[in-house]
């Protein structure tokens, strides 16, 4: 029978040796990797600026959430979110919606969030104040995150006509919807920038109701002349409670085929904040000059009130022509033009 020498046994020891310590390291690495990846389930990723918004559009697969999750910062692997939504048997019940994210939450909370109706974002609060231009509006919604403002600027001006409007053929071929998306607080889920200039249109087709249909035609006065005087009337009238009497200086002045001199209405053309404008301006070529042109120019200037619609529509019995800002919010109504001059000295000197 064949002895094992001790040079042999003395090899065989180190191959055991050798051997138990990659296992031993084996079993480290895979201690320390098990370690890692229960660390970024078990504690908060707090890499974002909270609070966060995010949408999960309808049927984004769970690899899709976790792309969205990762790009936010929500969570630190999207293989680990995946590997975990897949443990507990949760994919089919992650939802579609909105979210938003307070604080930090540790993975299985990201996942109990996106999987419960308690998780999505409550409907948004959008505010447009009355006066104000799409221009003014779209700007605005750059600081809402989940509204591509862009977006809102293309279809107010450009392809709204793919959407449903009662009043649609009312507004002159190439014209934006200026003066018809109404300003109005609203409250709107899964908003987009699409369903918020819906969510206008509807407003407008409710307070735009046929009385004032009716009575536009009666005074042989088309819907779209009656937004755009009822936004020179918004833009011009410092107060609510003076609208009626504004509106019967403009209809005096139609009237009687005066020019109506209204400088925010060229002001708008030019794209001009404040309706203080030169001696050389009021001269330009333009139909919104109606310091030039006569009659009212070619669309409204900005979103108006139910109360400057109505005003148009039943305006004061006056026989104003002129007014003047006294400069505490109201104006100074004037007959002719001596008494209009001397009103512009005492509160414009």
């Amino acid at each position: 029978m064949r002895t094992v020498e001790g040079s042999e046994v003395n090899q065989v020891k180190k191959l055991l040796i050798i051997s138990a310590v990659v296992l031993l390291a084996l079993a480290i690495t895979a201690g320390g990797i098990y370690m890692h990846i229960l660390n970024m389930i078990e504690n908060p990723h707090s890499a974002g600026n909270y609070p966060i918004k995010i949408e999960v559009p309808k049927g984004t697969t769970p690899k899709g959430i976790a792309s969205i999750l990762i790009y936010h910062d929500l969570i630190k692997s999207e293989r680990v979110f995946l590997w975990e939504v897949k443990r507990e048997k949760l994919g089919t019940q992650l939802q579609a919606g909105y979210y938003i994210f307070e604080e930090p939450l540790n993975m299985p909370d990201v996942i109990h969030k996106l999987i419960t109706e308690g998780g999505r974002m409550p409907p948004q609060r959008y505010t447009f104040l009355e006066g104000l231009t799409i221009e003014k509006y779209a700007s605005a919604l750059k600081k809402r995150e989940e509204i591509d403002s862009k977006e809102y600027l293309e279809i107010a001006t450009s392809s709204w006509r793919n959407l449903s409007f009662k009043f649609a053929d009312e507004i002159p071929e190439g014209a934006s919807l200026e003066g018809y998306l109404f300003p109005q607080t609203y409250l709107i889920e899964e908003p987009s920038a699409k369903k918020i200039v819906q969510t206008q249109l509807r407003h407008f087709e409710n307070v735009f109701k046929q009385e004032y249909v009716d009575k536009c035609k009666a005074m042989y006065l088309t819907i779209h002349e009656c937004v755009t005087l009822a936004s020179i009337v918004e833009a011009e009238a410092g107060a609510t409670a003076e609208m009626p009497i504004v509106a019967s200086v403009f209809w005096n002045r139609l009237d009687d085929g005066w020019t109506l001199d209204c400088n925010a209405t060229l002001a708008y053309s030019l794209g001009i904040d404040g309706y203080l404008l030169s001696t050389k301006q009021l001269k330009i070529d333009d139909p919104y000059n109606t310091y030039k042109y006569k009659g009212l120019p070619p669309g409204p200037i900005c979103s108006p009130s139910e109360n400057a619609i109505n005003a148009v529509l039943y305006p004061a019995d006056t026989d104003y022509f002129f007014f003047v800002a006294k400069g505490d919010g109201t104006s100074a109504f004037s007959k002719t033009l001596t008494e209009h001059e001397r009103n512009i000295r005492k509160y414009l000197r």
